[in-house]
């Protein structure tokens, strides 16, 4: 595979990467009741 392959399949990688990050925070309210993400932001994991 030539460099120009490489960097392309790289590319739409991250792409896709990226847009099923953005669906699941857009939708994770939805699915399972917000199963997917952590509701308290502002805490940290040490301190809570």
């Amino acid at each position: 595979m030539n460099e120009s392959a490489q960097l392309s399949l790289l590319s739409v990688i991250s792409l896709l990467s990226f847009f099923v990050a953005l669906l699941i925070s857009k939708y994770s309210n939805k699915i399972g009741n917000g199963i997917l993400l952590d509701h308290d932001f502002e805490k940290t994991p040490g301190l809570s």
